[in-house]
């Protein structure tokens, strides 16, 4: 996961107990993997909403890595439609 090295110890431990360790069905448009890391980042985000830590949020949403990441998938030609939707 492209954020894993900003963590702390404890947002570390908590991503790796939000994955879903067991994927009964295969999701139809990613990899397992990436179901899984998502799903950890889901648990992620809702951690800090619940810690009041959305400045937290921001802060890891603003890392370089991130920031080029998220502008190369939003301007590709498939996801750029849906964005402006």
């Amino acid at each position: 996961m492209l954020i894993y090295p900003h963590l702390t110890v404890e947002e570390a431990n908590i991503y790796r107990k939000g994955r879903n360790s067991k994927v009964v069905s295969p999701p139809k448009h990613a990899s397992i993997k990436e179901y899984r890391a998502a799903t950890g980042f889901e648990c992620l985000v809702g951690y800090w909403h619940l810690e009041l830590q959305t400045k937290r949020f921001e802060e890891i949403m603003q890392q370089t890595e991130v920031v080029n990441l998220l502008e190369s998938v939003l301007s590709t030609p498939e996801l750029s439609s849906i964005a402006v939707a």
